[in-house]
Protein backbone atom coordinates (compact mmCIF):
# COMPACT_ATOMS: atom_id res chain seq x y z
CA UNK A 1 0.00 0.00 0.00
CA UNK A 2 1.27 3.41 -1.23
CA UNK A 3 2.18 6.24 1.26
CA UNK A 4 -1.01 8.75 1.61
CA UNK A 5 -0.81 12.05 -0.15
CA UNK A 6 0.15 15.06 1.83
CA UNK A 7 -0.06 18.81 0.97
CA UNK A 8 2.02 21.72 2.32
CA UNK A 9 0.41 24.98 2.04
CA UNK A 10 3.28 28.40 1.80
CA UNK A 11 1.53 31.62 1.99
CA UNK A 12 3.34 34.39 0.63
CA UNK A 13 2.98 38.10 1.06
CA UNK A 14 1.74 40.45 -2.31
CA UNK A 15 5.02 41.92 -2.58
CA UNK A 16 6.21 38.52 -3.38
CA UNK A 17 3.37 38.09 -5.82
CA UNK A 18 4.66 40.86 -7.97
CA UNK A 19 8.26 39.61 -8.06
CA UNK A 20 7.12 37.00 -10.74
CA UNK A 21 10.04 36.92 -12.26
CA UNK A 22 12.68 37.24 -9.10
CA UNK A 23 14.44 34.28 -7.69
CA UNK A 24 12.08 34.85 -4.46
CA UNK A 25 9.03 34.64 -6.22
CA UNK A 26 6.66 31.97 -4.53
CA UNK A 27 6.72 29.77 -8.24
CA UNK A 28 10.56 29.80 -8.03
CA UNK A 29 10.76 29.58 -4.44
CA UNK A 30 8.59 26.38 -4.26
CA UNK A 31 10.32 24.84 -7.63
CA UNK A 32 14.06 25.59 -5.92
CA UNK A 33 13.21 23.73 -2.92
CA UNK A 34 12.14 20.98 -4.95
CA UNK A 35 10.01 18.69 -2.13
CA UNK A 36 7.98 16.77 -4.72
CA UNK A 37 11.16 15.92 -6.41
CA UNK A 38 12.47 14.18 -3.49
CA UNK A 39 8.49 12.88 -2.18
CA UNK A 40 6.45 12.50 -4.77
CA UNK A 41 3.81 11.73 -2.48
CA UNK A 42 3.95 15.29 -0.82
CA UNK A 43 2.11 18.20 -2.97
CA UNK A 44 3.44 22.06 -2.40
CA UNK A 45 0.68 24.66 -3.25
CA UNK A 46 1.37 28.05 -2.57
CA UNK A 47 -1.09 31.27 -2.19
CA UNK A 48 -1.25 34.80 -0.79
CA UNK A 49 -2.58 36.27 2.34
CA UNK A 50 -4.81 38.42 0.44
CA UNK A 51 -6.49 35.47 -1.43
CA UNK A 52 -7.25 34.45 2.64
CA UNK A 53 -11.11 34.60 3.37
CA UNK A 54 -12.10 34.28 6.84
CA UNK A 55 -15.35 33.49 8.04
CA UNK A 56 -17.09 32.47 11.08
CA UNK A 57 -20.80 31.78 10.89
CA UNK A 58 -23.17 30.02 13.63
CA UNK A 59 -19.74 29.06 15.83
CA UNK A 60 -18.07 27.88 12.82
CA UNK A 61 -14.89 29.21 12.01
CA UNK A 62 -13.34 29.19 8.59
CA UNK A 63 -10.37 30.25 6.43
CA UNK A 64 -10.42 29.69 3.02
CA UNK A 65 -7.55 29.96 0.25
CA UNK A 66 -9.75 31.60 -3.09
CA UNK A 67 -6.36 30.71 -4.97
CA UNK A 68 -6.58 27.12 -4.18
CA UNK A 69 -9.95 26.39 -3.63
CA UNK A 70 -9.18 24.62 -0.32
CA UNK A 71 -10.13 25.13 3.10
CA UNK A 72 -6.91 25.66 4.98
CA UNK A 73 -7.84 22.51 7.60
CA UNK A 74 -7.34 20.25 5.04
CA UNK A 75 -3.65 20.76 4.70
CA UNK A 76 -1.14 18.81 6.40
CA UNK A 77 1.24 21.26 6.63
CA UNK A 78 1.06 25.35 6.09
CA UNK A 79 4.41 27.40 6.13
CA UNK A 80 3.97 31.17 6.91
CA UNK A 81 6.28 33.07 4.84
CA UNK A 82 7.42 36.71 5.80
CA UNK A 83 4.42 37.04 7.65
CA UNK A 84 5.11 39.75 9.63
CA UNK A 85 3.57 42.52 7.25
CA UNK A 86 0.39 40.02 7.51
CA UNK A 87 0.07 39.38 10.78
CA UNK A 88 -3.83 39.90 11.30
CA UNK A 89 -4.30 37.43 8.67
CA UNK A 90 -1.47 35.18 9.94
CA UNK A 91 -2.29 34.64 13.75
CA UNK A 92 -5.97 34.31 12.72
CA UNK A 93 -5.24 31.28 10.41
CA UNK A 94 -2.18 30.00 13.05
CA UNK A 95 -5.33 29.84 15.77
CA UNK A 96 -7.78 28.48 13.27
CA UNK A 97 -5.27 25.60 12.17
CA UNK A 98 -4.29 24.90 16.07
CA UNK A 99 -7.97 24.83 16.96
CA UNK A 100 -8.07 21.94 14.07
CA UNK A 101 -4.98 19.71 14.75
CA UNK A 102 -2.59 21.29 11.55
CA UNK A 103 0.86 21.94 12.22
CA UNK A 104 2.25 25.28 10.87
CA UNK A 105 5.50 27.08 10.57
CA UNK A 106 6.48 29.19 12.37
CA UNK A 107 5.11 28.55 15.75
CA UNK A 108 6.19 32.12 16.66
CA UNK A 109 3.49 33.58 15.13
CA UNK A 110 1.49 32.65 17.86
CA UNK A 111 3.20 34.38 20.00
CA UNK A 112 1.69 37.86 17.97
CA UNK A 113 -1.06 39.65 20.38
CA UNK A 114 -4.60 39.94 18.29
CA UNK A 115 -4.67 43.54 17.40
CA UNK A 116 -7.68 43.88 15.51
CA UNK A 117 -11.63 42.49 15.51
CA UNK A 118 -10.66 39.85 13.09
CA UNK A 119 -7.30 38.25 14.86
CA UNK A 120 -9.73 38.90 18.32
CA UNK A 121 -12.70 37.31 17.19
CA UNK A 122 -10.50 34.09 15.99
CA UNK A 123 -9.04 34.49 19.45
CA UNK A 124 -12.68 34.33 21.40
CA UNK A 125 -13.84 31.64 18.80
CA UNK A 126 -10.84 29.51 19.44
CA UNK A 127 -11.58 29.43 23.10
CA UNK A 128 -15.58 28.81 22.28
CA UNK A 129 -16.79 32.00 23.25
CA UNK A 130 -19.97 33.36 21.24
CA UNK A 131 -19.19 36.02 18.63
CA UNK A 132 -20.82 37.37 16.02
CA UNK A 133 -21.08 35.69 12.26
CA UNK A 134 -18.22 37.34 10.56
CA UNK A 135 -16.56 37.97 7.50
CA UNK A 136 -13.19 39.37 6.06
CA UNK A 137 -11.55 39.85 2.97
CA UNK A 138 -9.23 41.80 2.01
CA UNK A 139 -10.48 45.25 -0.14
CA UNK A 140 -9.84 43.79 -3.47
CA UNK A 141 -12.32 41.12 -3.39
CA UNK A 142 -14.42 42.06 -0.21
CA UNK A 143 -17.68 42.91 -2.40
CA UNK A 144 -17.45 39.56 -4.66
CA UNK A 145 -16.47 37.34 -1.34
CA UNK A 146 -19.95 38.92 0.15
CA UNK A 147 -21.82 37.98 -3.02
CA UNK A 148 -20.11 34.12 -2.93
CA UNK A 149 -21.52 34.06 0.70
CA UNK A 150 -24.57 36.24 1.06
CA UNK A 151 -26.52 33.27 2.04
CA UNK A 152 -24.84 33.77 5.25
CA UNK A 153 -25.09 37.19 5.54
CA UNK A 154 -28.15 38.92 4.87
CA UNK A 155 -29.07 41.96 4.40
CA UNK A 156 -28.91 44.01 6.82
CA UNK A 157 -25.56 43.89 7.27
CA UNK A 158 -23.17 45.69 9.92
CA UNK A 159 -19.90 46.81 8.31
CA UNK A 160 -16.90 47.87 10.52
CA UNK A 161 -13.19 49.06 10.54
CA UNK A 162 -11.16 46.13 11.03
CA UNK A 163 -9.38 48.60 13.71
CA UNK A 164 -11.73 51.61 15.52
CA UNK A 165 -13.06 52.41 18.33
CA UNK A 166 -15.97 54.24 19.87
CA UNK A 167 -18.36 53.02 17.14
CA UNK A 168 -16.09 55.35 14.60
CA UNK A 169 -16.87 53.64 10.70
CA UNK A 170 -19.71 51.21 11.95
CA UNK A 171 -22.37 50.95 8.94
CA UNK A 172 -25.35 49.29 9.10
CA UNK A 173 -26.07 48.47 5.18
CA UNK A 174 -29.52 47.18 3.77
CA UNK A 175 -27.94 46.42 0.22
CA UNK A 176 -25.10 44.78 -1.94
CA UNK A 177 -24.92 48.61 -3.72
CA UNK A 178 -24.18 50.55 -0.47
CA UNK A 179 -21.51 47.69 0.15
CA UNK A 180 -19.94 48.43 -3.69
CA UNK A 181 -20.14 52.44 -2.71
CA UNK A 182 -18.69 52.10 0.94
CA UNK A 183 -15.88 49.91 -0.78
CA UNK A 184 -15.25 51.99 -3.76
CA UNK A 185 -15.26 55.60 -1.25
CA UNK A 186 -12.52 53.86 0.73
CA UNK A 187 -10.81 51.38 -0.94
CA UNK A 188 -7.93 51.36 1.61
CA UNK A 189 -10.21 50.02 4.07
CA UNK A 190 -10.13 46.89 5.73
CA UNK A 191 -13.84 45.85 6.65
CA UNK A 192 -15.38 43.08 8.24
CA UNK A 193 -19.21 41.77 7.15
CA UNK A 194 -20.98 40.78 10.25
CA UNK A 195 -24.32 40.00 10.67
CA UNK A 196 -26.81 42.03 12.58
CA UNK A 197 -27.76 41.16 15.57
CA UNK A 198 -31.75 42.08 16.45
CA UNK A 199 -31.27 44.35 19.91
CA UNK A 200 -32.56 46.95 22.55
CA UNK A 201 -29.60 47.48 24.59
CA UNK A 202 -25.97 45.84 25.13
CA UNK A 203 -23.72 45.63 28.06
CA UNK A 204 -20.24 47.23 29.10
CA UNK A 205 -19.13 44.81 31.35
CA UNK A 206 -15.60 46.05 33.57
CA UNK A 207 -13.63 43.01 34.60
CA UNK A 208 -11.12 43.99 37.09
CA UNK A 209 -8.56 41.55 38.33
CA UNK A 210 -10.33 38.61 36.04
CA UNK A 211 -13.86 39.48 38.15
CA UNK A 212 -16.81 41.69 37.43
CA UNK A 213 -16.63 44.24 39.22
CA UNK A 214 -19.72 46.28 37.60
CA UNK A 215 -22.24 46.35 34.41
CA UNK A 216 -24.12 49.14 32.49
CA UNK A 217 -26.88 48.22 30.39
CA UNK A 218 -26.53 50.96 26.78
CA UNK A 219 -29.44 52.17 25.10
CA UNK A 220 -28.88 53.95 22.11
CA UNK A 221 -30.66 57.14 22.03
CA UNK A 222 -33.18 56.78 19.13
CA UNK A 223 -33.66 55.00 16.20
CA UNK A 224 -31.87 57.51 13.85
CA UNK A 225 -28.81 55.24 14.96
CA UNK A 226 -27.99 51.12 15.38
CA UNK A 227 -25.34 51.96 17.75
CA UNK A 228 -25.84 51.97 21.82
CA UNK A 229 -22.64 53.06 22.41
CA UNK A 230 -22.48 56.91 24.59
CA UNK A 231 -19.74 58.23 21.81
CA UNK A 232 -23.14 57.57 19.68
CA UNK A 233 -25.28 59.24 22.43
CA UNK A 234 -26.02 56.44 24.06
CA UNK A 235 -27.30 56.01 27.71
CA UNK A 236 -26.67 53.98 30.71
CA UNK A 237 -28.11 51.99 33.29
CA UNK A 238 -25.98 50.58 36.44
CA UNK A 239 -27.16 46.83 36.80
CA UNK A 240 -27.65 44.48 39.48
CA UNK A 241 -25.23 41.71 39.03
CA UNK A 242 -27.48 39.25 40.94
CA UNK A 243 -29.82 39.95 38.32
CA UNK A 244 -27.52 39.26 35.42
CA UNK A 245 -27.06 35.72 33.81
CA UNK A 246 -24.32 33.72 35.43
CA UNK A 247 -22.58 32.44 31.72
CA UNK A 248 -22.39 36.17 30.33
CA UNK A 249 -20.16 37.00 33.36
CA UNK A 250 -18.59 33.66 32.68
CA UNK A 251 -17.82 34.65 29.13
CA UNK A 252 -17.08 38.39 30.02
CA UNK A 253 -13.89 37.41 32.39
CA UNK A 254 -12.82 34.10 29.60
CA UNK A 255 -12.77 36.95 27.20
CA UNK A 256 -10.69 39.58 29.25
CA UNK A 257 -8.27 36.25 29.86
CA UNK A 258 -8.03 35.71 26.37
CA UNK A 259 -6.19 38.48 25.61
CA UNK A 260 -4.47 38.64 29.41
CA UNK A 261 -6.32 41.68 30.12
CA UNK A 262 -6.85 42.24 34.29
CA UNK A 263 -8.67 45.03 33.49
CA UNK A 264 -11.13 45.03 30.81
CA UNK A 265 -13.97 46.60 29.55
CA UNK A 266 -15.99 43.91 27.65
CA UNK A 267 -19.06 44.75 25.24
CA UNK A 268 -21.66 42.02 25.20
CA UNK A 269 -24.80 42.05 22.81
CA UNK A 270 -27.98 40.55 23.38
CA UNK A 271 -29.89 39.26 20.84
CA UNK A 272 -33.66 39.98 21.55
CA UNK A 273 -34.80 37.25 19.16
CA UNK A 274 -33.36 34.29 20.88
CA UNK A 275 -32.10 36.14 24.49
CA UNK A 276 -28.37 34.81 23.50
CA UNK A 277 -25.10 37.00 24.96
CA UNK A 278 -22.58 37.67 21.79
CA UNK A 279 -19.17 39.15 22.70
CA UNK A 280 -18.26 42.22 20.53
CA UNK A 281 -14.78 43.52 21.49
CA UNK A 282 -12.60 43.63 24.78
CA UNK A 283 -11.92 47.06 25.35
CA UNK A 284 -8.14 47.83 27.00
CA UNK A 285 -8.01 50.69 29.33
CA UNK A 286 -11.57 51.24 29.41
CA UNK A 287 -12.58 54.63 30.36
CA UNK A 288 -13.24 54.71 34.51
CA UNK A 289 -13.15 57.74 36.30
CA UNK A 290 -14.55 60.16 32.78
CA UNK A 291 -17.30 57.84 32.09
CA UNK A 292 -20.53 57.61 32.60
CA UNK A 293 -20.88 55.73 36.06
CA UNK A 294 -17.35 57.05 36.98
CA UNK A 295 -17.58 56.91 41.05
CA UNK A 296 -18.49 53.62 40.71
CA UNK A 297 -15.93 52.49 37.97
CA UNK A 298 -13.31 54.15 39.98
CA UNK A 299 -14.64 52.60 43.10
CA UNK A 300 -13.83 49.18 41.37
CA UNK A 301 -10.61 49.82 40.10
CA UNK A 302 -9.12 51.28 43.55
CA UNK A 303 -10.46 48.30 45.39
CA UNK A 304 -8.65 46.15 42.81
CA UNK A 305 -5.55 47.95 42.92
CA UNK A 306 -5.57 47.22 46.60
CA UNK A 307 -6.01 43.90 46.81
CA UNK A 308 -3.12 43.84 44.20
CA UNK A 309 -0.54 45.86 46.18
CA UNK A 310 -1.20 44.03 49.44
CA UNK A 311 -1.46 40.55 47.96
Amino acid sequence: MGKQQKNILIIFTETAKKAQESTSSPYNFVEEIGVSTLDPTVEVSYTFYNKLVFSIVNGKAKVYDRKNAKDLKDFDLVYFRKWSTQSEEAVSTALYLQKHGVKFVDTEVLQVRPGSKLSQYFLYWANDLPVPDTLYASPGILVDVYKENAEDFRLPIIVKKRVSRKGHDNHLLNSAKELEELSAAHPEYEYLIQNFVPNDFDYRVFVCGYEVGLMVKRSRKDDSTHLNNYSAGGTGELMDLATIPQKLKDDSVSAARALHREVAGVDMIINKETGEHILLEVNKSPQINTMVFGEEHSRVMREFLLREVNS
